[in-house]
Order: structure tokens, then C-alpha cells, then sequence
């Protein structure tokens, strides 16, 4: 058929080599696109792997001692936010009512585990900003392969003074017109705890958290520091350690330097409240042993040696008639004894340290003055499932390597069963005289 009538049409014809070009731009965006793809999942999971995730306890306190309000929750990376917080803080004032209650202090510590007090970053909370810097501060432990944690602590204050008219009208509704001694001390003492609180005596903070109510202890009615392992754990008197009144003082200073809490005592303190209680046990189981010792061993010696001394002199006196007159001797001074705990530890360490390798001594030497500084002695020194005081965490606080605590406490039978003899030999000779 004739297609004269009809337009004819233009047809491009592709040569080879753009054909080419073209499969070839085709393959090239193929690839860019796979591989932008491959990359936005790779930093999808590296993002996932790296999210910092933290716990945070929430407490509120009342007058610097009454934990009125707590909980605790994980939390990822930029969750947590200031109006979180402030609707906290509103729910556990709505809930003390009818108390009056004020803010003194919101704040959010910083920290990680097994971290000092002194090494806490404290921050006072106002809005969202300080969150950032909280978080700031926790990523960079966070970087170090810290497990890092944050306490929101809400200081809360009692209206002492609506308290005070709340108690008067409760003593007038009860139509005696006046109040005991006893109902004025209650009204004043949470005036004098904050008095105290202001002036840096915590105290009595400290005493009205740890008081000794346990009837097996020997300290009850006082203050005792208890190494609980939880909170709410059962009252054993093995966990209790009386405080004195050094280190009464002492912790009272450490938490005005912001070394310890009312909750929580430092690590040097712990290792003194343990290092007390074990002196006082001793002078304890002692005491009897040196009046039975008093009442019949010595008198025993005594006479002996007085009729030693006659029967000596009356000799001398018969061979010697022109010597002078012989006086009896004073008693002589009782043997120092090689068993006093500090000197004990000394005489075991030198004897460590004697049998290690020499690229081992230095690093043995401060091991020797600082256990020897801290007042440890081969009892303390012992495991805590035996008895004794020393855990990895004081242990490790100190610089020192688990492993060499190890090995020092292998050798202490050791050492023990080599004493014996000489230790055996002098009572033998003591028991000759």
C-alpha cells in the first residue's frame, strides 16, 4: 500500500557505544544508590549499639533526714526531660497534704559506679539546660566504659511554725492547757535539727539513722553504722559497728567535705568503725582472762619467786659473810608478747615480702605502709565469709591489684604455722621458771 498521505515520522537511531553509556550510567546509580543504602543501616546500628542508657533514682527528703518519696527507672539517651521532674516534684507534695511543705532544693548528681562522693557532679536543677549539662557530663564517663547513673534529689523543708500551731491546738482541744516536758522536746526538735542542720553539727542526723535497737548488741540504746547488703535486710549484731566519739566527729567533718552522707560513710571511715570494733572485742574477751590471770596464775608465781629469792639469799649469805646485804630483786617486767595485732602484721608482711621476687618489693612496701597506716591487722585482712573486714571494693579503692590480695592471703596460715614453735618454745621456757 502507496503512504504518500501520510507525514512521515523521524526515527533516532543509537549507535553502539551510546547504548553503552547509557547501561552503563543506569549500573553506576545502581551502585551509589545500594551503597548509600548499606552505609544508612551500618550507622543505624552503630547509633543503636552506642545509646547511653543510665539509671536514675528519684528521692525526696524532708528536713535533711524523712525520705518521704522514691523511685528509680532506666533511662536512654535525651528521655529525660525537666517537666518530668517538676510533675514528680508536684505529685509528692499533693500527696503529703495536709503537711506544709517547701523546696529548698532540687539537684541531679551525676555518677558511676564505684565513684568516690568527692568525684559526683552535682547540679542544681532549674530548666532543661542543666538536664544537657547532666547528660553532657555522663556521656563523657559513658565514653570511658563507665556504667554512669544520675540521683534527682528533692531537699524539701517542713513549715515548722504550722506545725508548732497544729501541736498547741492539739494540746488545747485536749483541755489540760499545757504541755510535758517531753510534748515541748517533741514540738522543738525539728526546730533544733534544722538549727543543727545550718550550723554543720549532722550528728544528730546521724544518730536519729543509725540507732542500735538490737537486743544481742552490746552497743543498744547508742549509734551503729550496719553493713547491710540491702536496705531492708534482716538486723544481725555480726553487721553492726558501735560509732565512737572520734569518729562520730570525724564522720560529721567528711560529710561537711562532702566525703560521706548520713546514708552512706566513706571507705576510710568503714575500715576505722571495723578496726574499732575489732580492738573493742578483744579488750572485751581479755578483760576476764587478766582478773582469773591476777587472782591464782600470778599470786602462784609470786610466791615461788619470793621463796626462790630467800632460799638464794640465805646461800649467798653463808658463803659470802662479808658481802653486802643482799635486797630482793624488783619483779622483773612481763615478757613483750609478739601479739599485738599492728606489730603481728608488720612481722608478717616483712616475711612476705622476703619471699617475693625484688621487681615485687616496691610495689609490697606500699602495700606494707599503707595497711600498717589504716590500722589492718591479719584478722581484718581475711575474707568477709571468714570473718574478716577487707572486700575488693576498700581493696581496689586503694590502688592495689586483686591478685596480690590473693596471694598475701594463701601465705597468712602459712606464716602462722612457722611461728608456732618459737611461739610454743617461749611458753615452755616460761613455764620452767
Amino acid at each position: 500500500m502507496d503512504n504518500e498521505g501520510q507525514v512521515g515520522q523521524p526515527i533516532e537511531v543509537l549507535d553502539d557505544k551510546e547504548d553503552e553509556d547509557i547501561a552503563s550510567s543506569i549500573v553506576d546509580g545502581d551502585a551509589v544508590e545500594a551503597t548509600q543504602l548499606q552505609e544508612q543501616k551500618e550507622a543505624e546500628k552503630d547509633n543503636s549499639e552506642d545509646i547511653m542508657k543510665y539509671t536514675s533514682v528519684w528521692r525526696a527528703v524532708v528536713n535533711g533526714k524523712e525520705n518521704l518519696a522514691s523511685q528509680s527507672a532506666i533511662y536512654a539517651d535525651e528521655e529525660l526531660y525537666m517537666h518530668m521532674i517538676r510533675r514528680w516534684q508536684d505529685e509528692v507534695i499533693r500527696k503529703a497534704q495536709p503537711r506544709q511543705l517547701e523546696v529548698v532544693r532540687l539537684e541531679a548528681v551525676a555518677s558511676f559506679e564505684r565513684c568516690r562522693a568527692v568525684d559526683e557532679c552535682p547540679f542544681d536543677l532549674q530548666d532543661q539546660r542543666d538536664i544537657v549539662r547532666v547528660h553532657e557530663v555522663l556521656r563523657m564517663w559513658y565514653k570511658q566504659r563507665k556504667r554512669v547513673s544520675v540521683r534527682i534529689m528533692l531537699y524539701l523543708k517542713e513549715d515548722i511554725a504550722e506545725l508548732q500551731s497544729q501541736l498547741d491546738s492539739g494540746t488545747r482541744a485536749g483541755g489540760t492547757g499545757r504541755r510535758t516536758a517531753t510534748q515541748r522536746q517533741l514540738a522543738d526538735l525539728p526546730m533544733v535539727l534544722e538549727s543543727e542542720q545550718l550550723t554543720g553539727n549532722l550528728m544528730p542526723q546521724i544518730a536519729d539513722r543509725w540507732p542500735c535497737k538490737n537486743s544481742q548488741c552490746r552497743n543498744k540504746g547508742k549509734t551503729c553504722w550496719q553493713n547491710k547488703k540491702r536496705p531492708d535486710g534482716p538486723d544481725h549484731v555480726s553487721n553492726h559497728y558501735p560509732v565512737p566519739g572520734e569518729l562520730f566527729r570525724q564522720w560529721n567533718r567528711e560529710i561537711n567535705e562532702d566525703l560521706s552522707t548520713v546514708e552512706q560513710p566513706s571507705q576510710n571511715l568503714i575500715v576505722q568503725l571495723v578496726n574499732w570494733r575489732e580492738r573493742d572485742r578483744k579488750k572485751t574477751a581479755e578483760l576476764p582472762k587478766s582478773i582469773e590471770s591476777s587472782s591464782t596464775t600470778d599470786q602462784l608465781i609470786q610466791t615461788f619467786l619470793v621463796t626462790q629469792i630467800r632460799q638464794l639469799t640465805q646461800q649467798q649469805s653463808s658463803t659470802l659473810p662479808d658481802t653486802l646485804p643482799i635486797h630482793p630483786p624488783a619483779p622483773s617486767s612481763p615478757i613483750q608478747s609478739d601479739s599485738d595485732p599492728s606489730e603481728l602484721l608488720a612481722q608478717f608482711l616483712d616475711w612476705f615480702i622476703l619471699h617475693s621476687s625484688t621487681h615485687q618489693k616496691e610495689a609490697l612496701e606500699n602495700i606494707r605502709s599503707k595497711l600498717l597506716d589504716e590500722d589492718w591487722n591479719l584478722e581484718t585482712l581475711r575474707d568477709e565469709r571468714k570473718g574478716g573486714a577487707m572486700t575488693a571494693a576498700i581493696w581496689e579503692s586503694y590502688g592495689f591489684k586483686l591478685g596480690t590480695l590473693a596471694k598475701i592471703r594463701s601465705k597468712i596460715s602459712e606464716f602462722k604455722q612457722q611461728r608456732r614453735p618459737r611461739s610454743q618454745g617461749s611458753n615452755q621456757s616460761n613455764s620452767s621458771l
